[in-house]
């Protein structure tokens, strides 16, 4: 992989059946929870539990030191049980998207730092901007913005990295580290942040 996060929607593939297998798995092993959550918040459980299950299973590791980043298949990290940053990137993106939930990729290269390059994501959770609130009354722990339809919803800022410490860390660093990189520091306005959505790319 040569760090054009663009290039990453070629290793996401929701249609695997690895992907299909786990994913199914999970939800309905979770099905007696899920059954008691209202449906607007459906997406954002759903999302946790796959989150968590995968973290069950999962060991980061390091790629080699190379000119190149090397990038696994979603069934590769299911199977292998390890990867790095953009391999868990790639792999949680399959697993949302295989039910049907969007998923944007976060590519945060500092000016100062660019050996400090870094890939996180956002998914949305369905819920329009106006009912953030069954989210979090938190507005830095949420993202608004344009889903694939052109409707502002609430968007969910995850750092992958975080995984052996679940989905509720994982978010926590996510949201902090797009509060840092896009409001306190202006990533987007100086160019150094860019946010490639999946969905509307495949």
């Amino acid at each position: 992989w040569n760090g054009d996060v663009s290039v990453l929607r070629y290793f996401v593939d929701p249609t695997d059946a690895e992907v299909f297998r786990f994913t199914r798995a999970a939800i309905n092993n979770s099905k007696s929870l899920l059954d008691t959550i209202s449906g607007e918040r459906r997406n954002f459980a759903c999302a946790g539990i796959l989150f968590d299950e995968f973290a069950k299973t999962i060991t980061y590791v390091n790629d080699p030191k190379k000119s190149q980043d090397n990038v696994q298949y979603p069934a590769e990290t299911l199977h292998l049980h390890g990867g790095d940053c953009d391999d868990f990137s790639v792999a949680y993106a399959a697993l949302l998207s295989s039910i049907g939930i969007s998923v944007a990729f976060v590519d945060v290269v500092p000016p100062d730092h660019p050996d400090s390059s870094h890939i996180y994501m956002l998914f949305d959770s369905g819920i329009s901007a106006d009912r953030s609130g069954a989210i979090s009354g938190n507005p830095k722990r949420i993202v608004v913005r344009k889903n694939e339809h052109g409707d502002e919803t609430v968007w969910i800022p995850v750092e992958p990295t975080a995984i052996t410490h679940g989905f509720a860390e994982a978010w926590n660093t996510g949201a902090n580290e797009y509060y840092q990189d896009v409001e306190l520091h202006l990533g987007f306005a100086k160019g150094w942040v860019k946010v490639v959505d999946l969905q509307i790319m495949q």
